[in-house]
């Protein structure tokens, strides 16, 4: 794996020797290896933003999709989740960062890049949940530097989130101001199929895939981040200490609830039933 490839900004192909059932859509981050190492063995998958992950599954590009949370709701029923698999975080996550250079009740214009709506509402729902405020959210692409130029503060996700907050400490992770406000995870990406073209082949093998790699994780993440350099040990020591991927109780509270205030603030039209394959 390589680092540059996680800045690409463009869909990553991995072709399956034989091509069977269609291809997967995956959000092209690091939190995402673990669950696929093995699978591209078996399915052509398409690393991409997380908007195009749900774009690729709505236009049928794709049979199925590792998708943000709340981009299920777009789903209108005609999709089912794969059972006992998530991303998902008890606290620090890293990869849904607010980036400021002024204290944050002060904040009146957040940048954001349009390409992650379930950060985006998370923004919004601890923004005005947690912090009573209501800054103007605008669409500015560019460096860290270049936004906050132009806004207060910035919402970045994903790898280049993790990356940045590296070298740099104004920030906040999104996901710990959750679970100072509800006591619940963040569920970020939940692995969804398409009803129209489900049959159990897909999900049997995709969910014996997974459940095989968490099953042994430590090998998994051995694997997943083989290429030796000091990002990927980096990363594999995140995800051993801080990430979960079993869907339980207490996620799919987490997800409830996540529910319930997107659609109070507007960002969902319907609550959405969880149906499980």
């Amino acid at each position: 794996m390589d680092i540059e490839e996680f800045f690409s900004g463009q869909a990553r192909v991995s072709k399956a020797k034989n091509k069977k059932d269609g291809g997967i859509a995956v959000m092209d981050s690091f939190l995402a290896d673990p669950l696929i190492q093995g699978i591209d063995d078996q399915f052509n998958i398409i690393r991409d933003t997380p908007i195009g992950c749900v774009n690729r599954l709505i236009e049928g590009v794709v049979n199925s999709a590792l998708i943000g949370t709340l981009d299920y709701a777009k789903g209108k029923g005609n999709w089912k989740l794969l059972p006992d698999i998530c991303i998902a975080s008890k606290g620090s996550f890293k990869n849904i960062n607010l980036f400021f250079n002024k204290d944050i009740r002060d904040l009146s214009a957040i940048a954001i890049d349009s390409v992650d709506f379930t950060a985006t509402t998370l923004l919004k729902i601890i923004m005005q949940e947690k912090y009573e405020i209501n800054p103007e959210i605008i669409t500015v692409n560019g460096t860290l530097t270049e936004r906050l130029k132009k806004a207060d503060a910035v919402l970045i996700s994903g790898n280049e989130a993790f990356n940045i907050q590296q070298s740099n400490k104004m920030y906040i992770d999104l996901t710990d101001e959750w679970y100072d406000l509800t006591g619940l995870p963040f569920v970020y990406a939940l692995w969804s199929v398409h009803e129209m073209v489900l049959h159990q082949s897909l999900s049997e093998k995709i969910k014996a895939t997974v459940n095989n790699n968490l099953k042994n994780l430590n090998q998994t993440l051995v694997t997943s981040y083989r290429q030796s350099n000091e990002m990927n040990a980096v990363y594999a020591d995140f995800v051993s200490r801080n990430i979960i991927y079993q869907f339980g109780l207490d996620e799919r509270e987490a997800i409830n609830e996540f529910f319930r205030f997107a659609f109070f603030f507007g960002q969902i039209d319907h609550i959405p039933d969880l149906y499980f394959i």
